[in-house]
């Protein structure tokens, strides 16, 4: 069933691929040109705003001063803003058979309790994610030390690979509550995690998958296309862009079924 869940996600996203892009382009055009322009605008670079954003640089103070520090904060927000745009939009086509328009509406009271709650439920990862990742560091380290050792790089990654699908298992339990907020019909945030543990297990190995498929992509994605930095900068917002919107499918979907009782696929 976890399978299905995965490739009912892709099925949605590039069976409704015109709808996919109308509901993203716009917040996506919106994001890349405030990334290039902002900097320019205060004559900083790239990598003045890059550095700025670094928390130990700016408690070391950064050469580019302050102003540095608020375009990066605001690009930040802006991201984080046009992903909930995107997503809000996207659970709308699919719950409420919304469809997107070229200028995709803009619901902004769901679109900001949307944003809301994913960043509670991002701090709520960040602190489960510490232990596990100084538990899983200590596991891993002695193995991927031993460097040219097959076995020990294997084991390393699958310590790896079973961190990351923890951190993903709780952001989907979690995440079922995103959806509601899209349809104007919020969830306590904890609830996601109560209703969705009688499919806990599917929810745990539909983790596993993402996190194994996200991996593939990056190990091999550099390494065929190294060569071609256009290319492959083409290519990973391409991934990026499937990833955003696969992972807002499968939170559709256990939204759809959990909460409005639709079939699982």
């Amino acid at each position: 069933m976890s399978f299905e869940i995965v490739r009912h996600a892709f099925v949605m996203v590039f069976g409704n691929l015109r709808n996919s892009v109308k509901v993203s382009a716009l917040p996506l055009i919106l994001t890349v040109l405030a990334t290039f322009v902002l900097p320019a605008l205060f004559g900083l670079s790239a990598v003045d705003v890059a550095s700025a954003a670094n928390l130990q640089a700016m408690i070391a103070g950064h050469p580019a001063g302050p102003i540095a520090s608020v375009v990066a904060f605001f690009i930040a927000a802006l991201y984080f803003f046009s992903m909930s745009w995107i997503a809000v939009g996207w659970h709308r086509f699919i719950l409420l058979e919304e469809y997107p328009r070229l200028i995709p509406a803009l619901p902004l009271r769901q679109v900001l309790g949307y944003l809301g709650r994913s960043f509670v439920i991002g701090i709520v990862v960040v602190a489960v994610g510490i232990p596990i990742g100084l538990i899983g560091g200590a596991a891993a380290g002695p193995f991927a030390a031993q460097g040219g050792e097959s076995v020990g790089v294997l084991i390393a990654l699958f310590v790896i690979v079973l961190m990351a699908s923890i951190l993903t298992y709780v952001w989907l339990r979690l995440g079922i509550v995103l959806p509601s907020a899209a349809v104007g019909a919020p969830m306590p945030i904890l609830s996601g995690w109560k209703i969705s543990a009688p499919i806990g297990g599917t929810i745990f190995t539909v983790s596993l998958i993402l996190v194994a498929l996200n991996l593939g992509i990056n190990l091999t994605v550099p390494a065929l296309l190294g060569g071609v930095p256009i290319l492959g900068q083409a290519i990973t917002l391409a991934v990026s862009w499937t990833t955003l919107m696969v992972g807002a499918s499968i939170l559709t979907t256990l939204y759809g079924h959990l909460v409005e009782n639709r079939d699982l696929v």
